[in-house]
């Protein structure tokens, strides 16, 4: 018998002037799923430039897997694609995202993650 395994989303940070601080999300946990999409939409406002980065936490150190300059504002939305294997070279199954704040900013935004790939079935 086969079983539809479908795609997770979960979102991170909600609306607000959420540019005007640096974000760190809550962790991403990727143990059973082989890649995430961290999706930022960015509200209206004019369009500025900020980094978006890929974390772990080992041995408390953070250490950044990567990183992507990202534009806000101008209701674009950009994102940033994490591989379960970028976090395994660190033997990390799960991530947190982090934005840098855009100083003064109003813009409004939501992050999300769209988990894929699911490697076992997933009760609800």
């Amino acid at each position: 018998m086969s079983q539809y395994i479908t795609n997770k989303s979960e979102i991170l940070k909600e609306s607000g002037a959420i540019f005007a601080s640096d974000i760190q999300t809550d962790n991403i946990k990727l143990d059973n799923y082989q890649s995430a999409k961290v999706i930022i939409e960015s509200g209206e406002g004019d369009a500025v430039k900020t980094t978006v980065f890929v974390c772990i936490t080992k041995d408390e150190e953070e250490i950044v897997v990567k990183e992507k300059t990202i534009t806000i504002g101008a209701n674009i939305v950009s994102g940033i694609d994490v591989v379960a294997n970028e976090l395994a070279h660190y033997d990390a199954t799960e991530f947190y995202v982090k934005v840098a704040k855009v100083a003064d900013s109003v813009i409004t935004g939501t992050i999300y993650a769209i988990l894929a790939e699911p490697r076992y079935a997933i009760e609800d």
